[in-house]
């Protein structure tokens, strides 16, 4: 296989240039994804039309000002009803996602169920 091959099938799985970090998260995984700006809205459609893992949950620090129904409070993460294996912290900017992290961890969430990456694929360096 060409790298213009793998080039054109990663692209098949990126949209708006955040590809979900599909080497962290194992096949038919439950996921929360944390975050609901672009690279939240870029996961949650990659993971619809792939099919790769399934997310259970989607939450937001500020799901009262949004105007979507699918998005949760943060607080759901820790309760009964929703049963997942990774929350995907997804956010671009580093020093945000650490802080939110850290708040993962203060609410009990496990240290190996937290995921977050450098998701920003600039394709003319691939």
């Amino acid at each position: 296989i060409t790298s213009e091959v793998i080039k054109e099938k990663e692209k098949l799985f990126c949209f708006d240039g955040f590809q979900f970090p599909y080497q962290k998260i194992p096949y038919h995984s439950k996921v929360a994804v944390y975050g609901a700006g672009k690279v939240g809205n870029a996961f949650v459609e990659q993971l619809n039309n792939s099919r790769y893992a399934r997310c259970v949950l989607w939450v937001d620090k500020k799901s009262d000002e949004l105007d979507d129904s699918r998005i949760k409070r943060i607080g759901e993460l820790n309760s009964d009803e929703y049963d997942y294996d990774y929350v995907i912290i997804a956010i671009d900017n580093k020093d945000i996602a650490m802080k939110v992290k850290g708040d993962l961890l203060t609410r009990g969430v496990n240290v190996e169920k937290i995921v977050w990456d450098e998701y920003n694929k600039k394709w003319n360096s691939i």
